[in-house]
């Protein structure tokens, strides 16, 4: 029974730093995918705290079609290391198929939960930051916007009120059920 309380203690540990990592490294990928402006304090600090990770594997993998293949790369290994030592602790085996599959389904999550809290925080800050300048508030507008734009197109904002964050988080809270779930489920079997 004490061990399941110490496995448990280090699947924390090990989740708490590639999360951190896995993170930041999303973050610097949504901003490029996003074009927000690196010369924003945020971006830059998100930039500094990944680079000594990915600017030696550009020097390996350099951008091919304005993709950054480096900071891909180094996302997909971050969390198979993530997934490999969790299995590990747990004297599990993870096939590589299955492996693979867990990457996909949890880089995927990654990139719906951040949304929808980049989303939910940007939407709170407008309610209650007045200073246009703020770099978070900035940064978050830069990330969301595309997305916001797209629902604005579906349903415009109506004597001042812009439903369109809530149109969007319904959706990727949607495609979290529809498409994360079963996918995940897919992965399990696999294993």
């Amino acid at each position: 029974m004490g061990n399941s309380y110490v496995s448990n203690a280090l699947v924390f540990l090990v989740q708490t730093f590639f999360g951190f990592l896995l993170l930041a490294v999303m973050l610097r990928l949504m901003m490029q995918w996003a074009r927000a402006s690196f010369s924003n304090p945020v971006a830059q600090f998100v930039v500094k705290a990944t680079n000594f990770m990915v600017v030696p594997l550009r020097r390996v993998m350099p951008g091919f079609f304005g993709i950054d293949i480096a900071s891909w790369l180094l996302l997909i290994a971050l969390q198979a290391a993530e997934l490999s030592v969790i299995a590990l602790i747990f004297g599990a085996h993870l096939s590589l198929p299955a492996l693979l599959m867990m990457v996909a389904v949890h880089l995927l999550d990654l990139i719906l939960t951040l949304y929808k809290w980049a989303i939910f925080i940007y939407v709170i800050m407008s309610w209650v930051v007045r200073d246009h300048y703020n770099p978070v508030q900035t940064l978050l507008h830069q990330l969301t916007d595309p997305l916001l734009r797209r629902a604005r197109g579906i349903l415009p904002p109506f004597s001042g009120l812009d439903l369109s964050p809530i149109i969007v988080v319904v959706v990727l809270q949607l495609l979290s059920m529809l498409l994360i779930a079963p996918l995940s489920d897919f992965a399990r079997t696999l294993g």
